[in-house]
């Protein structure tokens, strides 16, 4: 009778014993169980991760079951927690995973705890301001950090994408790749008095920018897939990751991208390994996390 061990039977042919052992020896944070965050959970339980963090306050809404996975029609009506959702996910793909959750945004002592737990951190949030904060911590702190992102633009005209940066060393990081946008930044951590002045002067419609917008199953599956497949290459020594990859909707294709990060880096140079001196617990102090409270994409 086939053994439970015998289930990584296949993906060992890939990439032997010594990388099945590595990926069971990762501690993974992922901030944000949505539709990408439950995407990649799930993928690294079928590879054999063991220890988990699962970091998201938000809760399952009748909108999330078009892309959420594991969670159903039963959960949005009970109104679970997206981490609750994805902790039972994975104890059923991994019986004896060792999963932890908090049900607080990231920036938030219990958040901020579990971050320093990982060997790998996994951001799929929706907003630049939250991963700004989360890149910060894992530059200081040298974790390494993956960061998922779609895009979906109704237009006219139709856009839709999405990217992955895997800062793995400190060589780069989302920052110095441009892939955060500043306006959205500067708005989120401006004060109400700062961001009426700038509605006021520039039209911004606060309403607009404060919804949700478009997300399918399908966009969120394959940009999680492709950033679970990094992982798994740098993680077993298949090969070295790639450090950044975009997915462009228009022409279906998802590309490496090549293009040199800005030198000298405030966050992945300047405050790389910096550890407390960098003070990224400051945003903990300030409150910064009940003030964003950024959802899972």
């Amino acid at each position: 009778m086939p053994k439970l061990e015998d289930r990584y039977d296949r993906q060992i042919r890939l990439f032997g014993a010594e990388g099945q052992e590595r990926l069971e020896a990762l501690r993974v944070a992922v901030v944000g169980l949505g539709g990408l965050g439950s995407h990649v959970a799930q993928q690294l339980a079928y590879l054999g991760v063991r220890a988990f963090a699962l970091i998201d306050h938000d809760r399952v809404t009748l909108t999330n079951t078009n892309r959420l996975v594991g969670g159903d029609v039963v959960d949005a009506r009970a109104r679970r927690l997206k981490v609750s959702v994805a902790a039972r996910m994975i104890e059923r793909i991994q019986p004896g995973a060792a999963v932890s959750v908090v049900s607080e945004p990231f920036i938030s002592e219990a958040g901020f705890a579990a971050l320093h737990a990982a060997t790998l951190v996994v951001g799929c949030m929706d907003d630049d301001a939250s991963r700004l904060v989360l890149n910060e911590f894992c530059q200081a702190y040298e974790r390494q950090y993956l960061d998922v992102a779609t895009d979906v633009d109704p237009g006219p005209p139709v856009r839709f994408g999405g990217r992955v940066l895997y800062s793995v060393d400190g060589e780069q990081c989302v920052y110095c790749k441009d892939l955060l946008d500043p306006d959205a930044i500067q708005s989120a951590f401006s004060t109400p008095g700062q961001r009426k002045d700038a509605e006021r002067i520039y039209g911004v419609p606060r309403a607009v920018l404060a919804g949700t917008g478009p997300a399918v199953v399908s966009l969120n599956g394959l940009l999680a897939s492709a950033a679970v497949t990094e992982v798994m290459a740098e993680a077993t020594g298949l090969r070295p990751a790639v450090r950044h990859l975009e997915y462009v909707g228009r022409t279906g294709v998802l590309v490496a991208n090549r293009d040199a990060p800005r030198p000298d880096c405030y966050y992945c140079k300047g405050l790389r390994g910096a550890g407390l001196s960098a003070d990224v617990e400051r945003y903990v102090r300030a409150g910064w996390g009940t003030h964003l409270r950024s959802d899972a994409a």
